[in-house]
């Protein structure tokens, strides 16, 4: 289209989502639903997909803007090339290779490895229908595994980097990898820190399943945490920052947060609805329960309690982000500044 007359989607831009591309993640489909072609995805075919178009709405290389969409692309491009199944090749390429006995990219997953798996949990803690989403987007949603084996593929791409192995890529591809393409990705991997504290990893999030890994390649340290719940982001996150503090991760020592006391009808002026749509859609509810504040972000924060930690700056309890408000003349937010102040969020309500 008139975004890529000049500028290309190329594969290096997909894996470190600048290629211009829409649609973050997905919701997947219940386990009784009749599942869509990868091509269906793509095109957002309704009925029967419950996704927007996968399109590219912007310059390729212009914006960093997460894209699982762009990674379903590399999914169908790896099928085309190969003519292979997806779950079969990346076991062929990557899951064998790294002793990731215990993982696959089947969906459904077959029924002799259902004893393998956990049930997937709402917020409230009850079981999802069916005990899980089924993703045909396995590339970016499909990968039924273990902390264990997170962890043998993070350790082997720090083999191969180092050049002490090459079960998955060379030591140049590798050095690649776990180089920042545009920040703050490097060719898939989030990328942090520098020396002795420089780390590499990647968080995920289904229906019900939440995880997150990291791993630093110059101490040979890292962790990987999973839950089957929506409720468990937060224990993830006291449970990484327990493991840091106690074997001394570099550059990663806990955030203190010192709060202010505020008074609950002075919260009011933030209590509210913001939303955007660009560079991805996202909702942000802010709310007060006597002298309790709140913040949920449908989708990916559950509804979790916050802290002033200045005028209008505010800090979740549970070691999230912080974030900050901008205040209009009448004294109300008029938006809420989030990702370090990097994304915007208008208030609609």
């Amino acid at each position: 289209n008139k975004f890529t007359a000049k500028e290309k989607v190329t594969l290096r831009r997909i894996a470190s989502h600048n290629a211009g591309l829409t649609v973050h993640g997905f919701p997947g489909y219940a386990s009784t639903d009749s599942l869509p072609t990868v091509p269906e995805v793509l095109d957002g075919k309704k009925p029967r997909v419950n996704t927007a178009p996968v399109r590219v709405d912007t310059f390729p290389g212009a914006i960093w803007r997460y894209s699982g969409g762009g990674t379903t692309i590399m999914q169908l491009v790896l099928m085309d090339v190969t003519g292979k199944p997806f779950p079969a090749l990346l076991k062929e390429l990557v899951l064998d290779p790294a002793g990731m006995m215990s993982s696959t990219y089947e969906q459904p997953i077959p029924g002799a490895r259902i004893p393998e798996t956990s049930g997937a949990h709402k917020a409230d803690g009850t079981l999802i229908p069916g005990r899980w989403h089924v993703y045909p987007e396995m590339a970016a949603a499909g990968l039924w595994t273990t902390p264990t084996d997170l962890l043998k593929w993070a350790m082997e791409i720090a083999a191969d980097r180092a050049g002490r192995s090459n079960k998955l890529l060379s030591k140049a591809m590798a050095t690649q990898m776990l180089t920042v393409q545009k920040s703050p990705t490097g060719l898939g991997p989030f990328l942090e820190g520098s020396g002795r504290g420089f780390r590499f990893g990647h968080g995920g999030s289904d229906e019900g399943f939440h995880a997150d890994l990291l791993y630093f390649p110059e101490t040979g340290q890292g962790a990987a945490v999973m839950v089957n719940g929506d409720g468990g982001p937060p224990l993830m996150a006291e449970v990484m920052q327990a493991i840091g503090a106690e074997y001394g991760w570099p550059e990663y020592a806990p955030k203190e947060i010192v709060p202010i006391a505020m008074d609950s009808t002075a919260f009011d002026k933030f209590v509210g609805t913001y939303k955007a749509a660009k560079p991805f859609p996202i909702e942000v509810r802010i709310t007060r329960e006597g002298t309790s504040f709140f913040v949920e972000v449908p989708g990916s924060v559950g509804r979790t309690e916050i802290v002033a930690t200045g005028p209008t700056g505010f800090a979740m309890i549970n070691g999230g982000g912080p974030f900050e408000f901008n205040v209009g003349k009448d004294g109300r937010a008029t938006d809420v500044l989030a990702g370090g102040g990097s994304l915007k969020v208008p208030r609609v309500r």
